[in-house]
């Protein structure tokens, strides 16, 4: 029958037909891990796919299929158990092609209309904001000031985007990175507000990934990075001490910028996306 459970499961061994549902798993055998007080309440159920193959997934709903040889059709009403729409790319991977594509689009206007107009029109501004110009909070995320500042982006979105996506999924993982990242552009507008010498057009995707990164670290603090400093620099450090790093970067910059010591670096959208995240 189906028992209600809590508990994660493994597919070592299953046959069955269907697409995914489980009809017929005569052979299946599920095991339970010993160490049940350590499973995470986000990872208690896992959802099976394709029974014949080892999976691992998640369940949406806290049921887990124990029986041998169900009736017909008795599993097809259960949407946990109905086999996923298959999914080609990721969303971290389209995310990755529509900053690409953002930003050739971006090059082709200024060479057109000029680098100060396409800012003016997209790149976040409390100018923008005040002549209604909301869309900049979106459209700020996926511009960039040149070819490194993409470069280093898409490099961190890459990592920390595909481990969010597996934790949280698709969909959650996309608003966390545009809440971040909209989180982080007000932030850096109310500074320039508050501080004019914080009042400067916004360009980059790097407020929606300091949200990913704050994320990543407060799920899993004690997860170990291994990165590349410039490329050629090997440095490995734990997640919560990378944001730690980025945390006090961001707040050090801000500082720097009050005594007209700070560079071009939006730092307060740094820092905001981190809070959102």
């Amino acid at each position: 029958g189906v028992q209600t459970c809590a508990l994660p499961i493994y597919v070592v061994r299953g046959a069955g037909t269907g697409s995914g549902n489980l009809r017929g798993l005569s052979a299946a055998v599920l095991s339970v891990p010993d160490n049940l007080t350590d499973i995470d309440a986000d990872e208690r159920c896992w959802r099976i796919g394709h029974v014949a193959e080892l999976v691992e997934g998640r369940f949406r709903c806290p049921g887990v299929f124990l029986g041998i040889d169900e009736p017909e059709g008795m599993l097809d009403d259960c949407s946990y158990m109905r086999a996923p729409p298959r999914q080609y790319w990721s969303m971290t991977t389209l995310l990755l092609v529509s900053l690409v594509v953002c930003y050739v689009a971006q090059l082709i206007l200024q060479a057109e209309l000029g680098l100060r107009r396409v800012d003016e029109l997209f790149a976040l501004s409390i100018a923008g904001l005040k002549e209604g110009n909301y869309y900049q909070l979106i459209t700020f995320q996926f511009m960039h000031a040149g070819l490194l500042h993409i470069v280093f982006n898409m490099l961190a979105l890459y990592f920390f985007g595909r481990m969010m996506e597996e934790a949280l999924g698709p969909k959650r993982m996309l608003w966390l990175y545009l809440l971040s990242g909209t989180a982080g552009g007000l932030l850096q507008v109310a500074l320039g507000w508050l501080f004019p010498i914080f009042d400067a057009t916004v360009v980059g995707a790097s407020a929606g990934i300091c949200g990913l990164v704050a994320a990543f670290a407060m799920r899993d603090p004690n997860y170990e990075i291994s990165m590349l400093i410039y490329f050629f620099i090997p440095v490995r450090l734990r997640a919560k001490w990378l944001l730690l790093i980025v945390a006090v970067a961001a707040i050090g910059g801000l500082v720097a910028g009050l005594f007209h010591m700070g560079g071009k670096t939006a730092h307060g959208a740094h820092l905001g996306g981190m809070l959102a995240g």
